[in-house]
């Protein structure tokens, strides 16, 4: 525990830590969202489960576009297996509450494949092709980050050492064999990735190396390791034991002809959906008898593209799933209706198993939806005239989709009057926040005084964002500043 270090009267301030000070992840996100949750509460306590979780759904907004793994889904809410749909915005989630009409009851749709298959062991591996090898497939462990759900292309491999530092080689269209950096512990497996990734690789085969010192978090050698800190990282990367990574980089310096890809081979189920609800939870129920539940990569991808990953390798040994009921919330707000792709794969080699029986279980308001696109049909005739629109289109240019005007039952047609009004509060030491409500692709421009009244520099111009745009300023002058949109 920190000593407090606010006193009278910022003393409120030590209820929270800045940067790097205090908890991180789900055990301080868990207490932030409960918090936010009880304030939506105390502003409607009429609302139940649901609605409070799509508050907090509309209410988000991301601040790391960087992360590789943002997507859209295909009802046009930005989401990500690292972060979900953003962090909520407290204010907004209570203005939300006070507005809010309760969802309609939840339906639930069950379809069952009991078709048996079996699951290739081994499922994830680079395979060298274009040269005479004695062995042309190799197992390795993928990272935590990106992972090629269907199998690469088959590229050059460009052997670039450590890589360490940036590098001025054009790997554009090709493959990146790394080196495990043994300078600094644990090693800098995301510095090395991203180095690789700048130059253009498509993905990167990094391999172990002989250690002077012992490494219990990972061994040097012939240990395949699970690449730490690499959720983040923007291309796949694949992680092979020295022997391994020392015969690719013989093969690349004798033959210009060889080519590389990640290959991944799982299997697939289908379910096909003729019920028309918009989605809010989707589950899947699975039945297998692998030996090694941990090797299984799981994931569900919807009729719109949107795919879910359900589980990832893990180091859990247990055999399995024998009977466990995955869930998701990443397709949020799309239509039920189509094909929906169970893919189950092994990523490690050693331990096999079949998959015996999956329920898909999809959860969401009946709606009537001849055109599939997640938007009842009476809601777009009376709001919008016709079914020509679709869930991402925004009519009214006011930054919300109409999957999201539908959800909050506010008119997508027409941009909601808000009152202007600038906050500047406190982010962190040194440094404030300013927010306003803001249309996007408005332009904005911010001019400071040093005191009320007196002469004004602009200080910079920003392009605004759907709902509110928020600038972070350091705190350390005090001076007057003013917000106003710029004419268009």
């Amino acid at each position: 525990m920190i000593a407090n270090e606010f006193f009278p009267p910022h003393q409120n301030l030590n209820d929270y830590r800045f940067n790097a000070v205090g908890m991180s992840g789900t055990s301080a996100a868990a207490g932030q969202i409960g918090g936010v949750a009880a304030l939506i509460l105390s502003a409607n306590p009429m609302l139940g489960y649901r609605d409070v979780q799509q508050i907090l759904i509309l209410s988000a907004r991301h601040a790391d576009f960087a992360d590789p793994d943002v997507s859209t889904n295909g009802a046009g809410y930005v989401v990500s297996h690292n972060v979900g749909y953003g962090i909520p915005d407290a204010g907004r989630a209570v203005r939300l509450a006070l507005q809010w009409s309760n969802r309609p009851p939840v339906t639930e749709i069950r379809l069952t494949n009991t078709a048996t298959l079996a699951i290739p062991d081994r499922g994830h591996v680079v395979r060298i092709s274009g040269a005479v090898v004695s062995n042309d497939v190799i197992e390795g462990l993928p990272s935590r980050g990106l992972f090629p759900d269907q199998s690469s292309a088959s590229v050059e491999l460009v052997d670039v050492g450590d890589v360490s530092t940036p590098i001025a080689v054009d790997l554009t269209g090709k493959a990146a064999l790394i080196q495990r950096f043994t300078a600094i512990e644990p090693p800098p497996w995301r510095t090395q990735i991203e180095n690789a990734a700048a130059a253009g690789a498509a993905f990167a085969i990094v391999y172990n190396a002989t250690l002077s010192h012992s490494n219990t978090l990972c061994p040097g050698g012939e240990h395949l390791c699970l690449m730490e800190d690499t959720d983040f990282i923007p291309i796949p990367a694949i992680f092979l034991r020295e022997s391994h990574g020392q015969s690719l980089a013989s093969l690349v310096a004798t033959n210009s002809n060889a080519r590389v890809q990640l290959d991944y081979t799982p299997v697939s189920q289908v379910f096909h959906v003729t019920n028309t609800l918009n989605c809010e939870h989707d589950g899947l129920r699975l039945r297998t008898d692998h030996s090694a539940r941990g090797d299984l990569r799981i994931t569900l991808t919807s009729p719109a593209g949107t795919r879910s990953v359900l589980q990832r390798l893990n180091s859990d040994p247990m055999p399995g799933p024998v009977d466990w009921t995955y869930w998701s919330t990443h397709h949020f707000g799309e239509s039920s209706v189509g094909t929906w792709t169970l893919a189950v794969g092994d990523q490690l080699g050693g331990f096999s198993g079949n998959l015996l029986e999956a329920e898909l279980i999809l959860r969401g308001v009946v709606i009537t939806d001849a055109d599939a696109d997640g938007l009842d049909d009476s809601w777009e005739i009376q709001r919008l005239g016709d079914l020509a629109s679709g869930p991402q289109d925004d009519p009214d240019g006011d930054g919300i989709s109409n999957a999201r005007e539908q959800v909050m039952g506010t008119p997508p047609d027409q941009v909601p009057d808000v009152e202007f009004r600038v906050d500047n509060s406190k982010f962190s030491p040194g440094v404030g926040r300013l927010s306003w409500p803001s249309l996007p692709g408005r332009n904005y421009e911010l001019t400071a005084s040093g005191f009320l009244g007196g002469p004004t520099s602009v200080l910079t111009n920003v392009v605004g964002r759907a709902g509110e745009t928020e600038l972070f300023l350091s705190s350390s002058t005090n001076r007057f500043v003013r917000v106003r949109e710029l004419a268009p």
